[in-house]
This record gives structure tokens, C-alpha cells and sequence, in this order.
């Protein structure tokens, strides 16, 4: 049995009565209200899409189910959340997501972003939607090489070309927090202030990676083989290695960041580290080596080395995403 509901799916009335099927509500609602649905009711939640009509005449949704002729039929087009349940095989994905994408496509007024955790949804529909008009991104964490690539560092390097510190400062601190907020409670000892200061290291060796070499105003290096990073470079595993040349106490990271004035965002965000002692320094080391420790793997490397598409398109334009993400594994 298949239930797709939202905040105006089921809808009460004092007299009740058995509308699709099953027994009319018993009492005056002490054991609940809700029933299904009465045909003539239909209409009050859901829009009408015909396939004989223009797309820009066709409302746009998820598919609810078939309309009161062959080639109609009801969609949820209101901002509302929709939830299917089903077990499986309960034809779910072709009863309803499969059409929810048919209905959507044709009109082109949406972006879609799709969980496909098999790839099936790319398989079944990407042609077709490319056929439409529309932009299509695929994000596989199964197989990263058939898929699009991302690099969450571009950004930044972006923003601080632009001379915007601030903005580069925010993408940075929300790559970081991704990364170590992610972590589960018991890392880290459970006390939050491993997590936050990890998070704030992130955030400074990502700024750091993002600007290369630095502006005037930082102390000279003490190491004279120091090698800033490259702009085809600059991505999240060359902040982990980063991470890792620094060293068990972090010396080396010290020296990097002593390079930027005091006033550059990847200072500021490094201060939680400066200020702390050798012993809790290598635990915040730990911890952040443990948030980051994905983009040691060569196929993560591979896949956020480079930007390959507009992360901005599911705005600007109808794109579709598709999220290829294995739920069998964790690990990814």
C-alpha cells in the first residue's frame, strides 16, 4: 500500500465516511479524523496536468495519481513536503518519482535535485531531460569517474581574488563545519571543543590552500623549500596533506600561517591553535586528520580536484542533479 501524504493529503469532516475505502471514523473524532479522500475534494489540494496540452499551460509537481481522463493527471504543485511510503517493490520509484520527473521535465520550470542511490534514476531519465533543455549534473560517490566533479575550495580561491575576505571567509568556515561538525559525538572525547577547534584549523588551512601565496605583512618563512600551492592545486587534498606535513606538534602549520598578516582571514581562524599547548594541540591535529581523512582516498581526491559545471545552475537555469549516493556503505 502506497501513501503519498502532505499537509492537505488527508482532510477530516465531522460526518466522516468511507471515501476510497474503510470504515467511517467512529465517535466524533476522540480516535482521530482522518480518512481518505473524497474524488470532488481533489481539486481543493491538487492541479490538474493534461499531456494534451502545452507545457506552459501544464502545472508543475509530484505526481499523486491518475486524473479523471487517460492522459491526466493530479500533482502536488503547491511548497509543500511530500512523502511516499511504500515497501519495497511497491513500485515507489516507477508508480511515482519516475512520473514526478516526466511531469517536472515537461514543464521546465524546476531544477531537480535526485537521491538515485543506484544510479537508476540517471539511467532512466537523463537523456530525456538533457532532450528538454535541461542541465544535467551527476554526483556519483559509487563510481566518481562516471560522474561530474566538484571542487568546494574553487569558491574561495574565487572570492579572494575578488579581494571579498568576508565571503571567503564564510565558504570556508561552512566547508569546515561540513567536515567537522559531521563527526560523530564520540570523537573527540565527546566535549564539543575538539570539534570547534578542529573546525577552525580547517577553516584556516582551507583559506590558506585558497590564497597561495600570500599578501604582504607575515613574517618570512623559515623553511626556504616552501612550496605554495599551485591554482590547479588548490583543492581539499592538498589541505590535508597539509595537515599531515604539518607535523605531530604543528610546527610547520605555525610557520604557514605566520606568513599571512594578522588581519587575513586564515590567521584569525588559526587563533584557537596558536593559543593552545602542545598536548591539546595534538589532539585538535587528531581530530581534524580524522574529519579530513576521506580526502586521503584517491578517488575522493580525484573527484573534488576540479569544477567541472555551475554550482549556481539549479538557480538560474532548469538543471537536474542527480545524487549517486551507495547506501549500502558508510563510508562515503
Amino acid at each position: 500500500l502506497m501513501s503519498i501524504l502532505s499537509a492537505q493529503v488527508w482532510r477530516g469532516s465531522r460526518d466522516g465516511g468511507p471515501g476510497y475505502g474503510g470504515p467511517s471514523k467512529a465517535g466524533k473524532g476522540e480516535h482521530g479524523t482522518a480518512r481518505w479522500r473524497e474524488q470532488n475534494e481533489l481539486p481543493a489540494s491538487f492541479a490538474l496536468f493534461d499531456a494534451r496540452k502545452p507545457p506552459a499551460d501544464n502545472p508543475s509537481g509530484i505526481y499523486v495519481g491518475q486524473g479523471p481522463t487517460p492522459t491526466s493527471a493530479w500533482v502536488l504543485s503547491s511548497d509543500q513536503h511530500a512523502l511516499i511510503v511504500g515497501s519495497p517493490g511497491s513500485y515507489k520509484t516507477r508508480g511515482v518519482i519516475l512520473e514526478a520527473i516526466g511531469v517536472i521535465g515537461s514543464t521546465k520550470s524546476e531544477s531537480l535535485i535526485i537521491t538515485d542511490p543506484k544510479g537508476e534514476l540517471y539511467a532512466h531519465t537523463a537523456q530525456w531531460l538533457h532532450s528538454q533543455g535541461y542541465a544535467v549534473v551527476r554526483y556519483d560517490l559509487r563510481e566518481p569517474s562516471r560522474g561530474n566533479r566538484s571542487n568546494p575550495v574553487r569558491p574561495i580561491v574565487q572570492a579572494l581574488a575578488a579581494g571579498h575576505l568576508d565571503k571567503a571567509s564564510a565558504l570556508a568556515w561552512d566547508v569546515a563545519h561540513l567536515l567537522a561538525g559531521a563527526m560523530e559525538p564520540t570523537q573527540g572525547g565527546g566535549d564539543p571543543y575538539w570539534s570547534q577547534s578542529a573546525e577552525a584549523l580547517i577553516a584556516a588551512l582551507v583559506l590558506a590552500i585558497a590564497q597561495g601565496q600570500p599578501p604582504p605583512g607575515g613574517s618570512e618563512p623559515l623553511d626556504p623549500t616552501w612550496r605554495w600551492a599551485a591554482d590547479s592545486e588548490k583543492h581539499m587534498t592538498s589541505v590535508y596533506s597539509t595537515l599531515l606535513a604539518g607535523g605531530p606538534g604543528g610546527g610547520r602549520l605555525d610557520e604557514l600561517i605566520a606568513q599571512f598578516p594578522p588581519d587575513h582571514p586564515a590567521y584569525k581562524a588559526y587563533g584557537p591553535v596558536l593559543l593552545t599547548v602542545e598536548k591539546t594541540r595534538a589532539s585538535i591535529l587528531g581530530t581534524a586528520a580524522t574529519a579530513m581523512r576521506l580526502f586521503g582516498d584517491e578517488e575522493t581526491a580525484w573527484l573534488t580536484a576540479e569544477q567541472d559545471h555551475d554550482l549556481a545552475s539549479p538557480g538560474l537555469r532548469p538543471t537536474a542533479v542527480f545524487l549517486v549516493i551507495p547506501d549500502e556503505r558508510s563510508t562515503r
